[in-house]
């Protein structure tokens, strides 16, 4: 898959591969749509504004458009190789394409008529519009970025780096541009005065930029398997940190909180852009080309050469794996002191018995229930409970923004649910959760009797269950 895209209302996908077609996903069904018509590969998507049209290139030279409630299309030819995705301009009613000839072409998509927009002095590799329509950027391999006026086509030179503009991005006030580049540094870019700050950081190529939804931050994904965060006004940078490839996508979350990046290492990472952490997004067997997050931010979509897309339920990732465990404790105290934990450092493990129940091991299984607890102190989370009874370790976890999973006797996560805060008297009837052998999650109040016996199959993440047992059990 060589690009994805969500539509503007998150209802369908449309994925562009190597086997000549694109496709249009129902993502409730998934049912999805055949857009057959070119001779080659698909190489970029795009969705216009209101859905109900789509763009494929391809390398058989040529751009398509599509009705995508016919699945006709009319054919934009050109004379090259198209190097660089198609975009639509915010209207609609435009298409801009770059070329290898040194040029880019603006298609009328009413007429099916195009303007050439000529400037460059070799291939022009990344393209955007600025968000009223009026504008558009063209990066190319002559180490610079132009600036166009769509009405009069005219063009101003940003000039600054020395090896080949790769991407490039408008804010979302069109007032400034982010320009990345082959020479391993970003730049942004005043608009009106023309003048850059540099961005240095990167010890390899710049792949992607991107503003944040709200501009005070910039996110740049590199061949040195990092991106990096930063920050426009003080033009400081955090780095994330964890890919084993270089970084081919990125995407931000409506609200801005949260940031998607795709990499060659074949996997995605869902970044908390607060504190860094990240859940990893596994199950492509080779790069991944293209990555989205939707417009309500519930869902990602990934493109990989292994042929496949596909949809992350993103509320979903919170069920962690061991992989991602910093600490393990077995607890054994009517009183905890999370404030004596230190990151990095694995704690001494204690055990206590509830009553007769089975021993959950790793090995064996006795009378007597193992009870333990994973946290997460990087990420704040406590993963994990096999059983618990230490309403005072809950509290003291809850109150400072952890989260909770449950588990069966293999580790493996059963539900997921997130208390925000302390006043919920949720909070100290959670962890009375018992797990059994068979995978059955029993709930016990204080004093150890037995409540209700709701089943949750294997690994099914069950929101009605989460749910019904927040109101069986916890009251807030």
């Amino acid at each position: 898959m060589n690009s994805v895209a969500f539509s503007p209302n998150g209802n369908y996908a449309l994925t562009g591969s190597n086997d000549t077609t694109a496709r249009l996903w129902n993502l409730q069904t998934l049912e999805c749509k055949e857009l057959i018509g070119h001779t080659s590969w698909v190489t970029s998507v795009a969705f216009s504004s209101d859905g109900s049209y789509a763009l494929t290139g391809s390398d058989d030279y040529t751009i398509r458009l599509w009705n995508l409630k016919t699945l006709e299309y009319k054919e934009l030819k050109g004379n090259c190789t198209l190097l660089i995705p198609v975009i639509f301009s915010s209207d609609g009613n435009y298409a801009l394409v770059g070329l290898d000839d040194c040029t880019a072409h603006l298609w009328d998509l009413k007429t099916l008529k195009s303007k050439e927009l000529k400037g460059h002095a070799d291939a022009v590799r990344s393209l955007a519009f600025s968000p009223d329509g009026n504008y558009a950027l063209t990066g190319s391999a002559d180490c610079t970025a132009r600036l166009w006026n769509l009405n009069t086509l005219e063009s101003k030179e940003l000039k600054g780096h020395t090896d080949a503009v790769r991407s490039l991005a408008f804010s979302f006030d069109g007032n400034y541009a982010l320009t990345g580049s082959n020479d391993k540094t970003a730049r942004l870019w005043d608009l009106n005065t023309l003048e850059s700050t540099e961005l240095k950081g990167h010890n390899n190529i710049i792949i992607s930029v991107m503003f944040s939804p709200g501009g005070q931050y910039a996110l740049t994904g590199s061949g040195d398997a990092t991106a990096r965060l930063w920050n426009l006004e003080t033009l400081e940078s955090k780095v994330l940190k964890g890919h084993k490839s270089c970084i081919s996508s990125l995407a931000f979350s409506p609200e801005g909180n949260y940031a998607l990046t795709g990499s060659w290492d074949n996997t995605a990472r869902l970044w908390n852009l607060d504190t860094l952490g990240f859940q990893e997004l596994k199950g492509h067997t080779d790069s991944i080309k293209s990555a989205a997050i939707s417009p309500d931010g519930n869902y990602a979509l990934t493109g990989s050469i292994d042929t496949n897309a596909r949809l992350w339920h993103l509320p979903c990732l919170e069920r962690l794996s061991l992989e991602q465990l910093l600490f393990v404790i077995r607890l054994n105290q009517s009183t905890f002191n999370l404030d004596g934990l230190e990151e990095q450092k694995l704690l001494e493990s204690f055990e206590i018995v509830i009553g007769t129940l089975p021993k959950i091991s790793n090995e064996n299984y006795s009378t007597n229930l193992l009870v333990k607890a994973y946290i997460d102190m990087k990420r704040k989370q406590l993963l994990q409970a096999a059983a618990h009874d230490d309403v005072t370790t809950v509290a003291q976890l809850l109150k400072k923004g952890f989260c909770l999973n449950t588990c069966d006797k293999a580790g493996n996560t059963l539900w997921h649910y997130a208390f925000k805060g302390s006043k919920c008297k949720a909070s100290e009837k959670v962890l009375e959760l018992l797990v059994t052998l068979e995978g059955t999650v029993k709930g016990f109040n204080k004093v150890n009797k037995q409540g209700h016996t709701p089943y949750v199959q294997g690994l099914i993440y069950n929101k009605d269950f989460t749910q019904k047992f927040i109101n069986d059990y916890c009251t807030c």
